[in-house]
């Protein structure tokens, strides 16, 4: 299931910066959206059956 939800990513600046246009990306496992997003047991399911895995 973590690699069904991989593509989501967290963009962070670089640098401090505020002109800065340089972003590093974060993949999220499912495990960090399931908390992120408060799903309950029953979403999880679902969405574990609903979304195919990632190839």
């Amino acid at each position: 299931m973590e690699q069904r939800l991989r593509h989501f990513s967290i963009l962070l600046p670089a640098t401090s910066s505020p002109t800065s246009t340089t972003v590093k990306c974060t993949p999220w496992t499912d495990q960090d959206l399931y908390v992120k997003f408060h799903l309950t047991g029953e979403e999880i399911a679902y969405l574990e059956t609903a979304i195919r895995p990632m190839e």
